[in-house]
């Protein structure tokens, strides 16, 4: 139990610490970048689970052309 609660605890620091970087690459229009925050958001990881804003971040990937991202918004249902 005390693994988990460190490894659960130790992944929340990392994404947190990444957060700022990614956003920043996302902004910068890399691709990869917006679909791992997507990716972060509809699995709830390191932030509150948010649809909205996960859609928002595939879309982006996929509007900067990551095929991966594209196929997101497919399974999702949204199709772009």
């Amino acid at each position: 139990m005390k693994k988990t609660v460190l490894f659960a605890c130790l992944t929340l620091t990392l994404f947190a610490s990444e957060f700022q970087p990614m956003q920043h690459a996302c902004d910068k229009k890399v691709a990869t970048a917006c679909f791992e925050f997507g990716l972060l958001y509809e699995k709830g990881l390191g932030v509150e689970q948010n649809r909205t804003k996960a859609i928002d971040y595939f879309t982006k990937g996929c509007e900067y052309g990551y095929d991966n991202a594209c196929q997101k918004l497919d399974i999702l249902h949204i199709g772009k």
